[in-house]
């Protein structure tokens, strides 16, 4: 047995079919309220460790292999620039 949502999406699927809709000439908007400065998470008490000089080399140490892994041809140069790009 279908939802409510299920259901609203089938008949969603089946117009968008049936009208041949490809998605030319759709316009998309993101709409964003902004930021709660006075959510929890933004609070200047957040229990996380500070970031150590340690840290930051095991970091460095992760993203180095991380790329070595995905770029394999890199050279030692190449990788000591690129590496400070590529998110983890």
């Amino acid at each position: 047995m279908k939802t409510a949502n299920e259901a609203i999406l089938q008949e969603l699927r089946e117009t968008t079919e049936r009208r041949a809709f490809d998605g030319r000439g759709t316009v998309i908007a993101v709409l964003d309220s902004g930021v709660d400065i006075k959510h929890k998470d933004l609070s200047a008490d957040i229990e996380y460790p500070k970031l150590t000089a340690d840290k930051v080399k095991e970091k460095e140490a992760k993203r180095k292999n991380i790329t070595m892994q995905r770029f394999p041809m890199l050279t030692t140069m190449q990788m000591e620039t690129t590496t400070s790009r590529i998110p983890m």
